[in-house]
């Protein structure tokens, strides 16, 4: 397997604290989209409150360049706070790897025993300021996206998750210039697989990756994988019965 190279320098002697921020750093620079969504097309309760923590690494092949570029690198952790708003509305509001904020409002289409469908429209914001003697300028990134949550329930704890959609973002920079987002795509298609694991009635485990890819002639893909530890409320699947515990028999009179 080939070394991603910053700089002539191989991510894997880097020290972990340093290649941490380089990955945020490039990632930034990039203004690009988190996809992962860490959660299933059932919306919370109304008055119902989960917070998610994520732990992510992210991957990227942009091959608008002479020579295809690539990137990878660990992220920071993104924060994800839901509240549910009324019956099948949900509010979600993220902060993806310590970079902007994020919105999306989740309104549940489909809710069945086995499948779940949800849309879930959003927006993100970010600026970065200027870096440096303004070699690298200061700019804002703005995102909007529609996603369309699959969810595919095998258990009364357990859901295997879809997530395609289209995305379109824009950078402006300070002195009035316009760039298309994600390494040169304004225009961009996502999916992610995610698998939801609920514990308990109050925590779930979550991992899921996305690939975005941009809708141009020279394209760009990107990935971002993680793993979303959620606390707190968590989405009812009442139409599955729950499980039951059974005691062994330690006799023949016991079964009687």
């Amino acid at each position: 397997m080939g070394q991603i190279l910053l700089s002539g320098t191989s991510l894997l002697s880097m020290p972990p604290r340093r290649v941490l921020v380089v990955g945020m750093h490039a990632f930034c620079m990039l203004g690009c989209l988190n996809p992962n969504t860490y959660t299933t097309p059932r919306t919370l309760a109304p008055g119902a409150v989960s917070v998610t923590l994520a732990a992510e690494a992210y991957g990227l092949s942009d091959r608008r360049t002479v020579k295809t570029w690539n990137d990878a690198s660990p992220l920071a952790p993104s924060l994800n706070v839901a509240v549910g708003l009324a019956d099948r509305i949900e509010l979600d509001l993220r902060l993806p790897n310590s970079w902007g904020a994020q919105v999306n409002v989740k309104g549940q289409i489909v809710r069945s025993k086995a499948f779940d469908l949800a849309l879930s429209p959003g927006f993100f914001v970010s600026r970065r300021p200027t870096i440096g003697d303004e070699s690298t300028p200061a700019y804002s990134s703005t995102w909007l996206f529609l996603p369309l949550l699959l969810g595919f329930n095998t258990s009364r704890n357990t859901t295997v998750c879809l997530t395609p959609g289209l995305a379109y973002g824009i950078d402006d920079d300070i002195k009035g210039a316009s760039v298309h987002a994600i390494t040169g795509g304004g225009t961009a298609a996502t999916l992610g697989a995610g698998f939801d694991w609920r514990l308990t009635s109050t925590f779930a485990l979550h991992p899921e990756v996305s690939i975005v890819r941009t809708l141009v002639t020279d394209w760009a893909v990107q990935v971002v994988a993680g793993v979303g530890f959620a606390f707190g409320a968590q989405p009812a699947f009442s139409e599955w019965e729950p499980i039951r515990k059974y005691h062994r028999f330690d006799s023949d009179s016991d079964m009687q």
